[in-house]
């Protein structure tokens, strides 16, 4: 998650950590997390999702990999993007015309 600004300072307040999974090795003050809530929805570790952004053509999916706190309270997701709807449609496309 980003940092809050002006524009999403209101979207903290539906936050919440789920369960703690433990310190960070190198920093013992990075505090690592299998899941949260966030407006009402559970999400885990490993769960896979679809990101969208307002404005963008371009879809994504990607599956969490880390959920943690750094030590200034900072609430960060690292993601690995598998692929782009985009690059899945193409190839359905081209399988297509190939089988014809």
């Amino acid at each position: 998650m980003s940092r809050p600004t002006k524009e999403n300072v209101e979207d903290e307040t539906y936050f919440k950590w789920g369960n703690k999974r433990g310190n960070g090795v190198k920093n013992k003050d990075v505090q690592f997390y299998e899941s949260f809530t966030y407006k009402g929805v559970e999400y885990f570790l490993y769960v896979r999702v679809y990101f969208y952004q307002a404005g963008d053509f371009e879809t994504s999916i990607g599956k969490f990999v880390r959920i943690f706190e750094t030590p200034t309270h900072e609430k960060k997701i690292l993601i690995f993007i598998e692929f782009t709807l985009q690059c899945v449609s193409g190839a359905i496309f081209q399988e297509e015309e190939g089988s014809k």
